[in-house]
């Protein structure tokens, strides 16, 4: 799709809140102290994650096409979560849309300030999930076993599981090495277990995790670095919070 061209007048609709960003950020890094989150919502209030969600914001709608299932969902989302302008059409079409964000309160990060977390030292300040469409969880499963033991030939029906930490379940080959490690996991938001694969520290200097999950019909693939992998279940719940704050967000402007 080719976009219009952004004329000078054009502003991003988020430029105060990424100097707010990049303050809290030289914030920490002045005082040693970590990123801290928003404070904690009455209960009758909406998740936390989704406080950008005011009646005031600016919105985008967008419609993700699920082509592998042949189904549209369409999410109604502040405007402040994506940096780029061909994501400010409202009702445009997409297979699939990324969305990165703090971990404890939820902010938009921009891919500047990736890089600014990273050499802060704070990798697990910030993560990623893309809204899309997958293959079913058997064929997943067998496609993420390949990528985490690629030499060996048996499947992954054929693994051996082990109860691991954090409540997932270890998969692991009884015929060869495994070079990443390999969990499912379940939990009550997941409408299907999860499939997780993460680098092993040993061999990558800052290792990541894949987390695929299936929320409110969608497909999700959480990216993060390997240390929030014990917080797999929040991160989870968080993106399932905010996907359904979209869903119910468009729900309320079409009433």
């Amino acid at each position: 799709m080719i976009s219009e061209p952004v004329t000078a007048k054009s502003e991003h609709p988020n430029r105060r809140l990424r100097r707010s960003i990049t303050s809290v950020a030289t914030a920490a890094t002045l005082c040693g102290c970590a990123i801290i989150g928003a404070a904690s919502a009455p209960a009758d209030a909406p998740p936390a994650v989704c406080h950008l969600f005011e009646p005031t914001a600016e919105y985008v709608e967008h419609v993700i096409t699920m082509q592998l299932e042949k189904v549209e969902h369409r999410l109604r989302i502040p405007k402040v979560y994506f940096e780029d302008p061909w994501d400010w059409v409202d009702g445009e079409r997409h297979t699939s849309q990324l969305i990165r964000v703090t971990g404890d309160d939820f902010v938009p990060v921009y891919r500047p300030m990736t890089a600014t977390l990273n050499k802060m030292g704070r990798r697990d300040g910030y993560f990623r999930f893309l809204i899309g469409d997958h293959v079913e969880f058997d064929d997943l499963l067998e496609i993420k076993f390949r990528y985490a033991a690629p030499s060996v030939d048996s499947a992954a029906t054929d693994a051996c599981k082990i109860e691991s930490d954090f409540g997932l379940t270890a998969l692991l080959p009884a015929d060869g090495a495994i070079h990443r490690d390999l969990y499912i996991g379940q939990t009550d938001r997941a409408e299907s277990p999860s499939i997780l694969v993460c680098d092993k520290p040993e061999h990558y200097p800052f290792p990541q995790c894949t987390h695929n999950v299936r929320l409110h019909g969608m497909d999700v693939i959480v990216s993060y670095d390997r240390q929030l992998l014990p917080d797999w279940r929040d991160l989870e719940a968080k993106v399932a919070d905010f996907i359904g704050c979209a869903v119910e967000n468009l729900l309320v402007q079409e009433r």
